[in-house]
Order: C-alpha cells, then sequence, then structure tokens
C-alpha cells in the first residue's frame, strides 16, 4: 500500500502512546529540526512532508484545578505561510 502523501488541506492524527514511545517521537522530532529545516511527519499509511521557518512557537498550558492537565504545543509555520501544530 502507498503512503497518502498530505500536503494540502487539514488533517488531523491522535494516538496515545507509552512515556518511551513518545520519547522516542520527540527524539525524532528533535534530530529532524536539529538537524534541517525540513521535518517529515509519517506512519504507515500517510506522511506530511514540511519545510518550516524560524523562530518556531513553542507553548506550556497548565491547568491545576481538580483533575491536573499539562499541555506543550509546537507550532512550525512554513516558508510559504502555511503552519502546523505538533501538540
Amino acid at each position: 500500500m502507498e503512503k497518502r502523501i498530505i500536503e494540502n488541506g487539514e488533517f488531523e492524527y491522535e494516538l496515545l502512546l507509552s512515556r518511551n514511545e513518545l520519547a522516542d517521537v520527540l527524539r525524532d522530532l528533535a534530530d529532524q529540526i536539529s538537524k534541517e529545516s525540513r521535518l517529515k511527519i509519517s506512519s504507515t499509511d500517510w506522511e506530511i512532508p514540511f519545510e518550516f521557518q524560524e523562530p518556531l512557537k513553542l507553548k506550556i498550558d497548565f491547568e491545576g484545578n481538580g483533575k491536573k492537565k499539562l499541555k506543550i504545543k509546537i507550532e512550525f509555520k512554513s516558508k510559504n505561510i502555511t503552519k502546523i501544530n505538533i501538540e
């Protein structure tokens, strides 16, 4: 089966990971960011090639009332003003 290449429109993907699996994903992302201004985010079914520009936006959101929640969001803007969010 050929991967679907996503370059236009909107796409959202969510999954639950163990902390080790998430650490692997974040390490891969960090390696890509440090090497060049091009990302390739993918699964077995799809792929998003994305060339970004600096600065990158990091947002940290903590909710401490009742059930505590921490959100970390990274925003990459493309060189042609399209943006991708990784939450």
